[in-house]
């Protein structure tokens, strides 16, 4: 099954349209809230094993991402499926962040153009600037 996450769209959810899933297959809810259930996991089982006890799960903030153009309504399901999931104490948390999609390619595109800016002009002269500013080595 792909492209579940679009079956929270109102108008599907809302309206019964889930006649066309496939028989015995669970509410889109339920869906997402697994999925997301799998990933905190897998997450929290990551930074524990990484951090140790440094690592403290209720300081985790989730940025979650929605397509553009949903309504609150469908922005508030996909809340209420991370607040299913065990990943916030509620679906209003201020520990959860929803994005839309586009803004968070432009994001990432913009970060790894930086990283890579970083790489290649940067960290070879990082040396030969510090050399020059005593002050900061």
């Amino acid at each position: 099954m792909h492209s579940f996450k679009l079956w929270l769209r109102s108008e599907r959810l809302y309206q019964n349209s889930t006649k066309d899933f496939p028989a015995g297959v669970p509410p889109p809810l339920t869906i997402i809230s697994d999925y997301l259930r799998f990933v905190g996991q897998h997450l929290h089982e990551h930074l524990s094993g990484t951090l140790g006890k440094a690592y403290d799960q209720q300081t985790v903030r989730f940025c979650l991402t929605v397509p553009a153009g949903w309504t609150n309504d469908e922005k508030q399901s996909m809340r209420e499926a991370a607040f299913r999931a065990g990943l916030v104490e509620h679906p209003d948390s201020g520990r959860l962040s929803l994005v839309y999609e586009p803004e968070a390619a432009a994001v990432t595109a913009t970060y790894e153009q930086v990283c890579m800016v970083a790489r290649c002009v940067v960290r070879p002269n990082l040396e030969a600037c510090l050399r020059g500013w005593p002050w900061l080595a």
